[in-house]
């Protein structure tokens, strides 16, 4: 237990969590009815029972120091209302779970200083996308469908959002789902007739 606590107790006066866990949406990308309980199961264990296990463990940390602190849990605009995709429904679920969690933690922890919001990031280039970004129909899909015309890279379009979230400027900002996705998901998008 001595060398659990040990990262706890070097983190001075910034107490800082970011849950980010997730079972991919290329994992299991399947029609609701071909999708396995298992598989389903998995995925919620994953994404959402996984974040709320780290969460209230930190959290507890955080209210008995008494000093507060932050917590920002990495979701995605699959699980916004307007961020649907074929195919990902446990998913997608289990990632707007992660959103109602953030917003019922932020509105019982705050009595403890200890703000709580997620990002919602959209399709982003990085290891995990490097064959997919290759592909020629999704640039096409980029320039006519999203308001920006691209897709982003992690750093420093989520890092500098997690920057700000951890930092004391954003002491008055808890309960909010933050979307970095280009513009991907702003309603009136002509997602298909574009194409």
């Amino acid at each position: 237990m001595a060398s659990q606590l040990e990262p706890w107790n070097h983190l001075g006066n910034k107490v800082v969590m970011v849950t980010g866990a997730s079972a991919g949406i290329c994992r299991s990308v399947k029609d609701p009815l071909d999708l396995t309980e298992d598989e389903w199961n998995q995925t919620f264990r994953t994404n959402l029972t996984g974040s709320w296990l780290v969460s209230k463990h930190v959290c507890i940390r955080m209210r008995d120091a008494k000093q507060g602190g932050s917590v920002i849990n990495i979701s995605s605009i699959a699980g916004l209302n307007c961020g649907h995709l074929p195919g990902s429904v446990a998913y997608s679920a289990s990632k707007a779970g992660v959103n109602i969690m953030t917003k019922v933690m932020a509105l019982e922890l705050g009595k403890h200083k200890i703000r709580v919001n997620s990002i919602s990031p959209g399709l982003f280039k990085s290891e995990i996308t490097e064959s997919l970004m290759q592909r020629d129909w999704l640039s096409t899909v980029a320039l006519k469908t999203v308001p920006l015309k691209t897709f982003g890279t992690i750093d420093p379009a989520l890092t500098s959002l997690a920057r700000y979230l951890i930092h004391d400027s954003s002491e008055y900002v808890s309960g909010n789902i933050f979307i970095v996705d280009a513009g991907a998901t702003l309603p009136g998008v002509p997602i298909f007739s574009s194409l």
